[in-house]
């Protein structure tokens, strides 16, 4: 069984604060809880891209947002936690140097935010001949014998008009699907019915009582074949 330890409950959402206000409440309950080891957060000191990018590289949020995280097997709770989805990498805050940090990326096993995005993560350790695999990171968005996997990223963009912009963030994203140690990546509907063997016939039913598009909400789409797949297939 996993060992399970609860770190800080920042009562205070990290949410629309700043540095300096973070600091200044979890210092004041740090030493009474149980921090984050020192080998899980040794990514080193974070730094925030420079103002001449527009936008952020954030998933869902700037801010922090309270989730789990679980670090070589052992998961810590009501973590402020902010995922940079162009480097790949998790941020936490420690509030006794008041400072953002990088936790090491080959240490985590998966994470989730339990506020605003209510979105779970985990690792992934290879993904051959794919570019924006990056660090491993992929959104769960169904599990099952069959996993429908979301991987995010972002991207920049040289900025040609003038401005006081020298690039910008543009955000992206691939589904995936994943049935045991085979991977396969969604770019038409055809890959879902290959993959998963299903009848074309019953699937465009469905589709259609549920009013789905796949090229209008493939996120949705995906979701409802997967899920009717893994139902077929406990």
């Amino acid at each position: 069984m996993k060992q399970i330890f609860t770190l800080a409950l920042f009562l205070f959402g990290f949410w629309g604060v700043s540095v300096s206000q973070e600091g200044s409440v979890a210092s004041n309950i740090y030493q009474s809880n149980i921090p984050l080891h020192q080998e899980t957060i040794s990514g080193g000191f974070y730094v925030d891209p420079p103002p001449s990018i527009q936008g952020d590289p954030y998933f869902s949020s700037k801010n922090f947002e309270i989730g789990n995280l679980t670090v070589n097997g052992i998961t810590y709770q009501n973590v402020p936690l902010l995922y940079n989805i162009y480097s790949d990498e998790i941020i936490t805050f420690h509030p006794e140097h008041r400072q953002r940090v990088l936790i090491k990326t080959d240490k985590i096993n998966a994470f989730s935010f339990l506020e605003k995005s209510k979105s779970n993560f985990v690792k992934i350790a290879e993904n051959p001949d794919y570019s924006h695999h990056g660090n491993g990171f992929y959104e769960v968005v169904a599990s099952g014998k069959v996993d429908l996997l979301d991987k995010h990223y972002k991207t920049r963009k040289e900025k040609r008009e003038l401005s006081k912009y020298t690039s910008e963030f543009l955000e992206k994203n691939d589904f995936w699907l994943r049935k045991g140690d085979e991977m396969r990546l969604v770019r038409k509907k055809g890959d879902v019915f290959d993959f998963l063997d299903l009848e074309k016939k019953e699937v465009r039913k469905m589709a259609k009582q549920q009013n789905l598009i796949f090229k209008s909400d493939k996120r949705a789409y995906l979701l409802m074949v997967v899920s009717h797949y893994n139902d077929q297939n406990p």
